[in-house]
């Protein structure tokens, strides 16, 4: 999966909507952006990475539960009862990323 298609995903779980679906007024096509009300109530188009930016994805370690095991380099989400909903190793890829995936995993249908 490459790292827009991570982005959007991403974003979708969150309920976030999406500005560059058919918007061709935006700067660069290979980043997702997502509608953000700005000052005054008008809808601005904000970049959506939390692939690189630490204050969009420390929320999301938070909010999706997600066990961070140094030993043996994997991320992890456990249902109530415990039981692994995602796990994605992190040896082969950069952390954030791995993080990623395993919240897009658990959120499979």
């Amino acid at each position: 999966m490459n790292d827009l298609t991570i982005c959007k995903k991403i974003a979708e779980i969150e309920g976030r909507e999406l500005s560059n679906k058919d918007n061709m007024f935006l700067p660069n096509k290979d980043l997702v952006y997502i509608s953000v009300i700005g000052a005054e109530d008008t809808t601005l188009n904000q970049i959506y990475n939390p692939l690189t930016d630490d204050t969009l994805i420390n929320p999301l370690i938070c909010k999706y539960k997600v066990s961070i095991n140094w030993w043996d380099y994997t991320c992890t989400i456990l249902d109530d009862s415990g039981n692994i909903l995602a796990e994605v190793n992190f040896c082969d890829m950069e952390l954030n990323k791995a993080i990623l995936l395993a919240i897009i995993e658990a959120h499979k249908d």
